[in-house]
């Protein structure tokens, strides 16, 4: 299989979108226009990237700094069934993506869904720690890098 992964532009949230897991269609069911919502966030983000398994968008992830000299992000990803389909390949470039980010900042922040055991095992394999969470339904996790 052949992995790329580029910087996210518009197509490939359009491309995405139809093709999102079940617990993430639910997510974006809810939003008036879904593709302008993930655009924004998209154009929001620090840097944001799509990850392609044979050329088509598997993946969209960004990470968003509170400030310019802030030490730590904060990720958002949303996938498509291809991760589940091909987790070898996704853990790898998730694993390398992670330590390239975490050379730049100290601490990699986000929520995952209660409700949602694929999600956080893999967040746990990649090293996060979970603390509760404000949001209803929410777990906050936490990636540092090691010191």
């Amino acid at each position: 299989m052949n992995v790329a992964i580029e910087v996210a532009r518009d197509a490939h949230v359009h491309e995405i979108l139809p093709r999102l897991r079940g617990r993430e269609q639910k997510l974006v069911a809810g939003i008036l226009d879904p593709a302008a919502a993930l655009i924004d966030e998209v154009r929001a983000s620090s840097e944001a990237y799509a990850v392609l398994f044979d050329g088509a968008v598997a993946c969209l992830w960004g990470i968003q700094a509170r400030s310019i000299l802030a030490d730590a992000v904060y990720l958002w990803m949303l996938t498509s069934r291809a991760m589940e389909e091909h987790p070898i390949a996704a853990g790898r470039h998730s694993r390398r993506m992670c330590r390239r980010v975490l050379a730049q900042y100290a601490t990699i922040e986000g929520v995952v869904a209660l409700d949602n055991p694929t999600s956080r095992r893999w967040l746990e394999w990649l090293g996060a720690r979970f603390e509760p969470s404000p949001i209803r339904g929410m777990l906050a996790f936490k990636l540092r890098r090691a010191e």
